[in-house]
């Protein structure tokens, strides 16, 4: 599946750099993780839920609301030119995914320290629900595009 990212307002370069990194990342493929939205500080992503991602439960398994959380927040982060780890992270389910659901993630940097970053996201359903929250600590291991230092 192809999706057009939006681009509000990064560096050509750094946001080429980071569509094309998320769209040759093996997990992101894995998973159908895709960008849809990059501006300054913030990302969208969705997913579209398959029965992969369903559990014994029959509802989607909470990894799928957390890797849509914790990568958002690390494209996010990608938007100021950084590569990072995760430190740390805390996630909170409100509602559960089915099967079919589309999911959004919303994900912004909300502190940019000299070593530590620290970010936030959502991920809402098709309806507009709210499905899980997420806050995290990032560890700043760098520039991610050279080119533009």
């Amino acid at each position: 599946m192809e999706i057009k990212v939006i681009n509000k307002g990064l560096p050509q370069k750094l946001f080429d750099k980071i569509v094309k990194a998320n769209v040759n990342c093996n997990y992101h493929k894995h998973f159908d993780l895709y960008l849809t939205e990059l501006g300054l500080r913030e990302a969208k992503m969705e997913l579209q839920v398959q029965d992969f991602h369903i559990n014994p439960r029959n509802i989607a398994h909470g990894a799928v609301a957390y890797a849509l959380l914790d990568t958002a927040m690390g494209m996010a982060i990608r938007t100021i030119n950084r590569n990072v780890v995760t430190l740390q992270s805390s996630m909170n389910h409100t509602s559960v995914a089915e099967l079919g659901d589309k999911l959004t993630t919303e994900a912004r940097v909300i502190e940019y320290g000299k070593k530590i970053i620290i970010a936030e996201s959502e991920v809402y359903n098709q309806k507009g629900e709210l499905v899980a929250v997420s806050r995290g600590t990032f560890y700043d291991k760098g520039i991610f595009c050279e080119e533009l230092e």
